[in-house]
């Protein structure tokens, strides 16, 4: 038996993840001639067949594998755990980075209930892993290493809680909710965020808060260039050095931690 099948069977068979409700609605699990046949492994390979159909890595097709992942999940009407194995323990066997995180998100957007908590561990990927918390609208997702990228887009509401560090593009369009890094993050932290509030413990990267309208945004380290570019409304703290304000804002505040807090004007 091959490997990866074996090791797929040993984990179907410790959490028991295939639930059979109907003959209409399930998924099955088959022995054909000692292969092992799972709703997870059709998971993963339908996954990389429908991203083998993407041209190129573009923001514009993160909504796609989002609504792919969300028609999944109904499909397969998978719980919280099942997510969680799928992600931590298999997915890492085939792929190695990219808009998982937007199929993933999509995955558990239906499943996750207002008091529930789903835990993602990034640290068997070796590339960035991007769109985790994409319209994210209930519960906790905790993500537990670095690189996540484009982390929160359109988040909605709920709390996204990050260990490590995190990528460009952190609360892009961010529409409600919270997210807290407990770490640093790079470039963009709430390009166009409407509301919400983001907290990052660490230190940030160039731009914080371009063209946003509402929310706000908090960094408790230094902040790098260019901080509320074209800032239309909300409130940027920092707490730590600036490098630049950038001139060009039209609305919003921006305050300094200097033993109180400071406006900038």
């Amino acid at each position: 038996m091959n490997k990866d099948i074996r090791d797929l069977k040993d984990l179907i068979d410790r959490y028991n993840l295939v639930r059979i409700d109907s003959v209409e609605s399930r998924r099955t699990v088959e022995y054909d001639r000692g292969r092992t046949r799972s709703i997870l492994y059709d998971i993963v390979n339908e996954f990389l067949e429908f991203i083998s159909e993407i041209p190129s890595w573009k923001f514009e097709f993160m909504d796609d594998v989002f609504k792919f992942g969300r028609r999944i999940g109904k499909e397969c009407r998978l719980s919280a755990r099942d997510i969680e194995v799928l992600f931590n323990d298999i997915f890492p066997n085939y792929i190695q980075g990219g808009m998982l995180g937007c199929f993933i998100s999509g995955l558990y957007h239906d499943v996750l209930g207002r008091d529930d908590e789903i835990k993602l561990d990034l640290r068997k990927y070796r590339g960035s892993i991007s769109g985790l918390g994409y319209e994210h609208k209930n519960g906790i997702l905790k993500v537990i290493g670095n690189k996540a990228f484009c982390l929160g887009f359109k988040m909605r509401s709920g709390i996204i809680e990050v260990y490590g560090y995190v990528g460009n593009y952190l609360g892009k369009s961010m529409n409600g909710g919270k997210i807290i890094v407990n770490g640093s993050a790079r470039n963009w932290i709430g390009e166009r965020m409407k509301d919400g509030k983001i907290v990052v413990e660490g230190n940030a990267g160039d731009v914080i808060g371009q063209k946003m309208e509402g929310g706000e945004i908090i960094i408790k380290g230094n902040a790098g260039f260019w901080v509320g570019d074209e800032m239309i409304g909300g409130v940027i703290r920092i707490y730590g050095d600036i490098k630049s304000i950038s001139g060009d804002r039209r609305g919003g505040s921006i305050y300094v931690w200097r033993n109180g807090w400071v406006r900038y004007s």
